[in-house]
């Protein structure tokens, strides 16, 4: 229900902290949890930002509940839990995810950048153990907690978490995620579950995507996406504050998205595992640019039958370009202007970054800009990659350049 996060993680998907600019209303969130209830949905999950910041959140619980959501779950930091909410959360079985990072006070905290919110998130989680309300935890894994999977488990575990109610997943190149310094060096495996699908026609032959058919997420704003992964402006479907859910229900962009199978993917249209795989498109996307490109998680090649060991690229190979509407002139000192020639606005950058931008007369990638820095100046190949990366990244944020 809002974008507001009291946490400022490292490498949030949604970009989460502060309120996005028009974030519906209770009123709006009634009206369109309505809507979805007369479309037939059933199962809602309220996530952010942190939805203990929305400050009407027991009402919407209450409107849920009321109009007959047969599941409610709500993900959550923990850091903020109020009790009275969280009672009336467990009267009328609301299911908890709380994500946590770190046995060790220092990794979580460098990742939250909020000093108090390790001890924070262990209140909150005492207070759901203590009330008897289940929970599930997750442990995202990037660059600074990416050794701590087994430990944290551990910890959960005498914390009084069960051991099959916790597990870990990687940190995603997407929202802050797409700074390459908060990613992990390296892959990590974990168990896979095996699920079996019966959405197929009667020729066997899947009719649906295995994993978001049927389903949206509702930004805080009104925009809609069939995924809360699925971010990227190109997945936006439409806006509630401009049309309704019918209409976006209706639309042939959703249902293409939704009908996309394996069978569209030319590297699995020939595997044998491909209508019982749990395949994830938004993931494809976010680290191939393709809609239709193979998921980087799956090591099966259905041409010899074999598993090779996965490797997921050590940093996002996803190309950067410039932002429409900035124009770029140096002056005699070597510094660089930036000229926004929407609002005006100008932007001073250092010979670095003038250079860098430059060099976007077309789009590249990050390994490309680094080559293209270690031909200028005299600096080690991990130097500039790494330079580039923290450059990048802010001038992403400050919306100057933008990923491909």
């Amino acid at each position: 229900p809002t974008n507001r996060c009291n946490l400022r993680c490292i490498h949030c998907y949604a970009s989460a902290g502060a309120a996005l600019p028009k974030e519906m209303g209770l009123p709006q969130w009634k009206r369109t949890i309505d809507q979805l209830l007369a479309e037939g949905y059933r199962h809602f999950t309220l996530c952010g930002g942190e939805p203990f910041m929305y400050p009407h959140l027991k009402e919407l619980l209450q409107h849920l509940a009321a109009c007959g959501a047969e599941t409610i779950a709500v993900l959550t930091n923990a850091a903020v839990l109020r009790e009275d909410t969280v009672r009336y959360a467990a009267e009328i079985k609301v299911e908890f995810g709380v994500t946590f990072y770190s046995h060790l006070r220092e990794h979580h905290e460098k990742i939250t950048r909020v000093r108090g919110s390790w001890r924070a998130a262990l209140d909150g989680m005492n207070l759901l153990l203590r009330l008897g309300i289940p929970f599930s935890v997750n442990i995202p894994l990037g660059s600074v907690n990416q050794d701590d999977l087994e430990e944290t488990l551990d910890f959960l575990e005498r914390l009084g978490v069960p051991r099959h109610r916790a597990g870990g997943n990687i940190v995603y190149p997407l929202g802050r995620g797409c700074n390459p310094e908060v990613l992990p060096a390296r892959r990590t495996v974990f168990n896979i579950r095996t699920e079996v699908y019966e959405i197929a026609a009667e020729d066997g032959r899947l009719d649906y995507h295995t994993c978001w058919r049927g389903k949206l997420l509702v930004m805080a704003d009104g925009r809609v996406t069939p995924c809360p992964s699925a971010r990227d402006d190109r997945f936006v479907i439409g806006s509630l504050t401009e049309r309704s859910l019918s209409e976006l229900l209706a639309d042939a962009r959703l249902h293409r998205l939704w009908a996309v199978t394996l069978d569209n993917v030319p590297e699995c249209r020939e595997c044998e595992l491909r209508y019982g795989c749990h395949d994830c498109r938004a993931n494809a996307f976010i680290y191939t640019g393709e809609l239709l490109g193979k998921n980087p998680y799956c090591s099966y090649e259905p041409r010899t039958g074999s598993w090779k060991a996965p490797a997921l690229p050590e940093q996002p190979t996803r190309q950067v370009e410039r932002t429409p509407g900035f124009s770029l002139r140096f002056s005699a000192d070597g510094s660089a202007v930036l000229n926004d020639e929407k609002s005006g606005g100008l932007f001073m950058i250092n010979p670095t970054a003038g250079l860098i931008f430059k060099a976007l007369d077309q789009p590249r990638a990050l390994e490309e800009l680094a080559q293209i820095l270690c031909e200028r100046f005299d600096v080690s190949p991990s130097r500039a990659y790494r330079d580039v990366s923290r450059i990048v990244w802010r001038a992403v944020k400050a919306g100057i350049l933008r990923w491909l």
